[in-house]
């Protein structure tokens, strides 16, 4: 069986940690589970406008997710954690843009924190995860 690293990309109170933290203790610690992989590179160095490269190749065996979060949400979570807010729309299309690219190497999988629990995106993810796991 092949596992795989599991990147959980998103802009800041998308739901990282909390889905991260539950897909780890429901695959009873099988998958490496990571916040902020090649999405959140590429968004962010297209924000801060660097020009930057990076290889697509290393995508191969990582199952990339991203997480949205509606914008009235993200301002409720923000709001709740004393959490400076930023540009939503400016940082969801570099997100946008991130996975316009990933997707010509690999898939990206994306889950909406606003419209399903934490608890339910972890249970897809493990899956999604076991599934690519058996076919190899």
């Amino acid at each position: 069986m092949k596992y795989y690293n599991i990147f959980i990309d998103g802009i800041d109170k998308s739901g990282k940690d909390l889905i991260s933290y539950y897909v780890i203790h429901l695959s009873n610690f099988k998958y490496v589970v990571n916040g902020r992989g090649i999405l959140s590179q590429l968004a962010y160095a297209k924000l801060c406008n660097r020009d930057a490269t990076y290889d697509l190749t290393q995508q191969k065996d990582v199952l990339n997710i991203y997480l949205e979060v509606n914008k009235e949400d993200w301002l409720l979570r923000c709001k709740k954690t004393n959490e400076q807010t930023i540009d939503y729309e400016k940082n969801i299309a570099a997100f946008k843009y991130a996975i316009d690219i990933v997707n010509q190497s690999s898939n990206v999988i994306i889950f909406n924190t606003s419209q399903e629990t934490p608890y339910s995106i972890a249970k897809h993810i493990v899956n999604y995860a076991d599934t690519l796991n058996k076919g190899e």
